[in-house]
């Protein structure tokens, strides 16, 4: 965000607001699915992105990856 002008922000909210409906009008399970596939797809994916914070911010590697990698798993404690 810290580089998103104006108009970058307008888009967000804009394209935000086309989707609201489509995603109210899905089921708290449906949604629940969505959100535990990004959780996996986030653990899954968590030491690339722990790289690119340490390349974008100078982090060390472990302070990216967090004190705890393990309580993640608690996030999607549960498969849809």
């Amino acid at each position: 965000m810290a580089s998103a002008g104006g108009d970058d922000i307008d888009a967000a909210v804009k394209a935000a607001a086309v989707a609201f409906p489509a995603w109210s009008g899905l089921s708290g399970h449906k949604r629940a699915k969505y959100l535990y596939a990004l959780a996996r797809t986030v653990h899954k994916n968590s030491r690339f992105l722990a790289m690119l914070e340490t390349l974008d911010n100078g982090k060390q590697s472990p302070v990216s990856l967090g004190p705890h990698p393990k309580p993640r798993r608690a996030w999607a404690y549960r498969d849809c």
